[in-house]
């Protein structure tokens, strides 16, 4: 199971972290596998989920238009969580700029977090 431990939103943005506690990662095969992998999950445009219903569902219901998850690692590798981005206003196109700032930050909040 997963929980959300922070989050940070925009003004006019509702809070979503109380309602994500203990989440059935079995519920969020698309996301863990790349997140295991160590690699970074991406969809621009969640209306063209298609291996992960259930997950696609939940963000629909969110209000969702793109999502991103980078992997939170130790210096051995050891995933100790996930930096995960949710935009709801506009669809947002991820690049090598994005991923790299992404990574960046995921790098410093693993310091923080051992």
């Amino acid at each position: 199971k997963i929980s959300c431990t922070y989050e940070s939103v925009n003004e006019g943005i509702s809070s979503e972290a109380n309602s994500l506690q203990n989440i059935r990662i079995s519920n969020y095969h698309s996301l863990i596998s790349k997140i295991s992998k160590g690699e970074t999950f991406q969809f621009q445009d969640i209306s063209l989920m298609r291996d992960s219903i259930c997950f696609k569902q939940t963000l629909e219901a969110k209000g969702v238009k793109s999502i991103f998850a980078r992997p939170i690692s130790t210096l051995n590798g050891r995933i100790i969580g996930m930096l995960l981005l949710e935009f709801v206003k506009e669809e947002r196109k991820w690049g090598q700029s994005s991923e790299n700032f992404i990574r960046k930050q995921a790098k410093i909040l693993s310091g923080y977090l051992i």
